[in-house]
């Protein structure tokens, strides 16, 4: 009698293969829903550092942020003074229309001329005039530069304050005023509320939660902002501000005050001059009145020899007299001609200056509309 062998799992054999193929299973869908969740974060990593590069290129060439969204289209909606919004990623010529599903929030504030998504010419440098002495002007009539963009971030730097109407980053309640700020919702909707966005990205008001906060169960979102002392920093506002804004205007400054200074010297050198031709001519009035009093005094000898003759001797003490007063009018006219030749000496020294110094006044008075000329010219190039 043969018996048959029974071939196959028995249940215990089973419940292990299920067992271990469920293990698989939940290893397979952890690891599939982690490698997604990280393509997604790198995805979002890629796309926030193009737009912040993007956003970077547009100030450079635009002297000023755009303005946000209102939707995912990707325009630039600058009604109404939006201060948050979506990326414009279509004004920014991003390629990815994906970049439009990111949040981002501009500073604004055109009460105090602090709109930086408005394209200005802020900066007022000092410039001398001959006329008005030093004076704050705007220049380049209306033209704007990243000059502009430079004293907008440092005014904005040090006036922003605790504002919940301007854009800020809150950090355990503190509200931190930005620049500009974006953000990436996750990978999901981690707080449950049917919206892409947590925390404070997906409120209206120009608010978002500071890079800084931790990731949780409900919050997932990744956020990155620009302080203006960041900004200003990147552009190298503080060297070009310091020799654009300053060192060129005081060169300017210091090349008018000393045009001016040359113009006044010169008339006071013409002032010397119309003296020295008065003191010639009062020298020339001196000689010839001792030159008269010299031929006076001759006319009385001549007359009182004329009488001592007649008399026979006896008005002859008179021609003494007259002989002293040759004598002194002669030292009077020598004196006379000798302060004449000083006065002429002087009147052509004087004159000599005033044509010495007429080409420094002229070359000092160009070299200070240079001097400003090309002032002017490194604020129109801005950096």
């Amino acid at each position: 009698m043969s018996t048959r062998r029974q071939v196959g799992y028995s249940l215990i054999e089973l419940s292990i293969a299920l067992a271990v193929l469920g293990l698989l299973s939940v290893g397979l869908v952890s690891y599939w829903a982690a490698a997604d969740a990280t393509r997604v974060a790198d995805a979002q990593r890629d796309r926030m550092v193009s737009a912040e590069q993007a956003l970077l290129g547009f100030l450079y060439a635009e002297h000023r942020l755009p303005c946000p969204a209102s939707d995912d289209d990707g325009v630039e909606d600058c009604g109404g003074g939006r201060q948050k919004g979506f990326l414009p990623w279509r004004t920014l010529g991003l390629p990815d229309a994906a970049a439009g599903r990111l949040r981002y929030g501009v500073y604004r504030d055109a009460a105090a001329g602090l709109d930086l998504a408005v394209r200005a010419d802020r900066y007022a440098p000092l410039v001398a005039t001959r006329n008005r002495g030093a004076d704050e002007q705007l220049l380049d009539g209306g033209t704007a530069n990243l000059l502009d963009v430079c004293y907008a971030l440092n005014d904005a730097g040090r006036q922003a304050g605790d504002d919940a109407g301007r854009l800020h980053v809150l950090d355990d309640g503190e509200r931190r005023a930005m620049a500009y700020a974006l953000a990436a919702p996750g990978s999901g909707d981690a707080d449950g509320d049917g919206r892409a966005f947590d925390g404070n990205q997906s409120a209206a008001a120009p608010a978002f939660d500071t890079p800084a906060r931790a990731r949780a169960a409900d919050y997932d979102d990744r956020v990155t902002a620009a302080a203006f002392p960041a900004i200003f920093g990147y552009l190298g506002c503080g060297e070009a501000l310091g020799a654009i804004g300053h060192t060129h205007f005081n060169a300017g400054i210091g090349a008018r005050f000393m045009a001016i200074a040359l113009d006044n010297y010169q008339e006071v050198l013409v002032a010397q001059l119309v003296l020295a031709e008065a003191g010639v001519l009062s020298a020339t009035a001196g000689l010839a009145s001792a030159t008269g009093g010299l031929a006076s005094a001759v006319g009385e000898t001549a007359l009182a020899v004329a009488q001592a003759i007649g008399s026979y001797g006896a008005l002859s003490p008179i021609i003494a007299a007259g002989a002293a007063s040759i004598v002194a009018n002669t030292s009077a006219t020598i004196t006379a001609a000798a302060s004449l030749g000083v006065a002429i000496a002087g009147s052509v020294e004087a004159g000599l200056r005033v044509d010495e110094v007429a080409p420094l006044v002229t070359e000092s008075a160009n070299l200070a509309d240079e001097t400003e000329s090309n002032a002017k010219d490194a604020d129109a190039r801005g950096l």
